[in-house]
């Protein structure tokens, strides 16, 4: 862990990255040697591309310019582009205050800018949430790096990719195509952000006072947030008050994520709401539409089904016709814990001390702590184990059945 960077709210939020801070250095150093250079963070929202971005700036002595792209609402035409024109010394009062037409050719904007950058000192320009700057200001901040191939500018665009770019989906399919273009070219650098490996997982863990996880439990973390920074951030405080039993129930879910998933589980009806419950109690990757009408007693649950499915709350694999899954494993977690506590079964989801998973053998236990997969057993005996009794799964599918017949007498 040799960067970290802070959260506004005092969390430490930064820990590894260390191949792509590699990048932004090493693009930077091209920068600065006369090869003016682009660089595209890609990742979903919270995966760490602006803590990436600040800890990167840290480093930089430089001039740096940052503007971002405003969630909500059509972008203003060329906002962008008059943010970072208002930022360049070498800009005068009157460029600055001259209103560009929303209709004006980006190229022309584009070769203007390279102009002032063209005769300023080594800088570092960043866009961050670029997926909401306005379209006009991307094509000009485009076409002015295709220019400055001989020039000490560093670009860096930071958003959520469609489609490898981060013109809008309602972009005319020109800019993206174009842009994509460079990503290919020598000039530029893609960085795809993906989830935190368990091991800074578990540094993202202690950095922020959460002791005692294991190696296996960061693992299972790093599966059921996908190793998301902001995710695992707004989970540590859940984890520290109430230690879970890891691996036996679903995470609890931090307000500001369930929040959305409520409301639109609210606004399904009451028999969209009995199936979701069941589908989260169940608590399986995959479920058939067959074992939720068995446990719900619905016989005609495809109106229910595609209640929840317009709703966002559930999807159809792809190549699946009768299976369905939650979107996202934290969409099952709000619902189940939504769900009354009668009707989760007699699992416990929270203790008072924090425990290893029941039930677990003891080279299982050895494999969760040093971060491996559980062994499995061999192959005949597997299929000796599975054709006889399974008193745990036998007993969750009627449990399950009660209570939601109980708690669906009250739905219907």
């Amino acid at each position: 862990m040799a960067h970290s960077a802070y959260h506004a709210s005092g969390r430490k939020e930064f820990v590894g990255r260390e191949q792509e801070l590699a990048v932004l250095r090493a693009a930077w150093d091209s920068a600065r040697g006369g090869a003016g250079r682009l660089v595209a963070i890609e990742g979903e929202p919270g995966i760490g591309k602006t803590a990436l971005v600040r800890a990167f700036l840290a480093e930089v002595d430089e001039p740096v310019i940052k503007v971002r792209g405003i969630e909500g609402g059509p972008p203003v035409p060329w906002g962008v582009f008059e943010k970072i024109l208002a930022e360049l010394p070498q800009v005068s009062a009157a460029d600055r205050a001259m209103e560009l037409n929303p209709q004006a050719d980006a190229t022309i904007v584009g070769e203007t800018l390279a102009e002032y950058l063209h005769s300023g000192p080594g800088i570092v320009i960043v866009v961050d949430d670029a997926q909401w700057a306005d379209e006009q200001s991307l094509a000009a901040l485009m076409d002015a790096g295709r220019r400055l191939l001989a020039d000490p500018v560093l670009l860096v665009l930071a958003y959520q990719a469609h489609d490898r770019s981060p013109f809008p989906a309602s972009a005319s399919p020109g800019p993206a195509k174009a842009w994509r273009q460079m990503l290919q070219s020598g000039q530029a650098d893609r960085l795809p952000l993906n989830g935190m490996p368990p091991e800074d997982t578990l540094w993202l863990a202690f950095a922020n006072g959460l002791q005692g996880l294991s190696l296996g439990d960061a693992a299972w973390l790093h599966e059921a947030t996908g190793g998301n920074p902001d995710y695992l951030l707004d989970l540590f405080p859940l984890l520290s008050s109430n230690p879970i039993v890891i691996g036996e129930a679903p995470l609890p879910v931090p307000a500001n994520r369930s929040s959305g998933i409520m409301r639109r589980f609210g606004a399904c009806g009451p028999q969209a709401r009995h199936l979701l419950s069941a589908a989260a109690v169940l608590r399986q990757r995959r479920f058939s539409v067959a074992k939720l009408r068995d446990i719900c007693g619905i016989a005609q649950p495809w109106p229910h089904i595609q209640e929840a499915l317009d709703h966002a709350l559930l999807e159809v694999p792809q190549g699946s016709g009768r299976e369905l899954r939650f979107p996202q494993r934290v969409t099952g977690e709000a619902i189940y814990w939504a769900t009354p506590e009668q009707v989760r079964g007699p699992a416990p989801a929270l203790r008072g001390a924090r425990q290893r998973p029941g039930g677990a053998s003891a080279p299982h236990r050895r494999d969760r702590r040093r971060g491996r997969r559980p062994r499995r057993r061999p192959a005949a005996r597997r299929r000796q184990a599975d054709a006889g009794p399974r008193p745990g799964r036998d007993r969750v599918l009627p449990a399950a059945r009660h209570g939601l017949h109980a708690a669906g007498t009250r739905a219907h």
